[in-house]
C-alpha cells in the first residue's frame, strides 16, 4: 500500500472491484478484473456522477492498482503470482486468490462510512451502526422482527430474559 489517502475515484474503483470479486470465480486476474471493472463503470449513476475510468494509461493502471492493494491489505484476495508493479508498467498479469469469507465480512452498513461526523472511534462506530427510529407500528414489528433473527444468527441459543 502507498500510505496514500483514498480519494473519490479509489475509492468508487475499490467498490465496484468488490461488487465484481463477490461475483467472480476463485481465482481471477488483474486483467480479467480490470475488464470486469470497466464494464461495471458503465454504469449510468457511475456517469451522471462524471466519473469515467480507462486502463489503457499508466496514470489509469496505477490508480487501479492503489485499489487492488487496498484488497490485497484487508485480504480480500491473496497474490498467488506476478506484480502489481509490472502491471502497471507492461501490462502484465497478476493472479489472485479471492477470499471469500473476507469478502463476506467486509463492512456492511446503512450508513456511509464516508458521512459519518468526524469524532472520536467511539462515537463514529455508534453513528455508523446506528439504525432509524420506526415512524409506524408496522415498521416498529419489523425492527423488532430484524434484530430478533440478528440475535438468533448471532447466537442460537437466546434467552427470554436477555430480549
Amino acid at each position: 500500500m502507498s500510505g496514500n489517502p483514498l480519494d473519490r475515484r479509489c475509492y468508487v474503483l475499490l467498490c465496484l472491484a468488490l461488487a465484481v470479486l463477490e461475483r467472480s470465480d476463485r481465482q481471477t486476474t488483474l486483467g480479467r478484473l480490470s475488464e470486469q471493472v470497466i464494464a461495471a463503470a458503465t454504469d449510468p449513476a457511475i456517469s451522471a456522477a462524471g466519473l469515467r475510468f480507462g486502463f489503457d494509461t499508466q496514470d489509469g493502471r496505477r490508480e487501479f492498482v492503489h485499489a487492488v492493494r487496498l484488497l490485497l491489505d484487508l485480504g480480500a484476495i491473496r497474490r498467488v503470482q506476478g506484480d502489481e508493479e509490472s502491471y502497471v508498467r507492461e501490462r502484465s498479469d497478476v493472479l489472485y486468490n479471492v477470499a471469500r469469507p473476507v469478502l463476506a465480512q467486509l463492512l456492511a452498513a446503512r450508513r456511509n462510512p464516508s458521512l459519518v461526523p468526524v469524532g472520536g472511534f467511539e462515537e463514529q462506530l455508534a453513528a455508523l451502526i446506528s439504525e432509524p427510529r420506526p415512524e409506524t407500528a408496522d415498521a416498529r414489528n419489523r425492527q423488532i422482527r430484524l434484530k430478533l433473527t440478528r440475535r438468533l444468527l448471532d447466537d442460537p441459543v437466546l434467552y427470554y430474559d436477555e430480549l
